[in-house]
């Protein structure tokens, strides 16, 4: 029941699996985490949206899939 927790189709299904698979969802740990360390003038924008679509999109539509309807 992996998922790449960059991309949000893939936390929905992975919820979902969990779902269908052990039932209700009753503890969440967002532990995902990557970094990327060079001077801003050599920091690779695609770099950049992936640390932030795995340190916190990931975080936000996950806990969103958990908790919402």
């Amino acid at each position: 029941m992996g998922a790449d927790v960059s991309q949000p189709a893939e936390i929905e299904s992975m919820l979902e699996s969990v779902r269908k698979d052990l039932g209700s969802i009753d503890i969440l740990v967002n532990n995902a985490g990557i970094q990327h360390v060079d001077p801003v003038e050599d920091f690779p924008p695609e770099q950049w949206e992936k640390i932030i679509s795995i340190n916190l999109s990931a975080v936000f539509y996950t806990t969103h899939g958990v908790l919402g309807p």
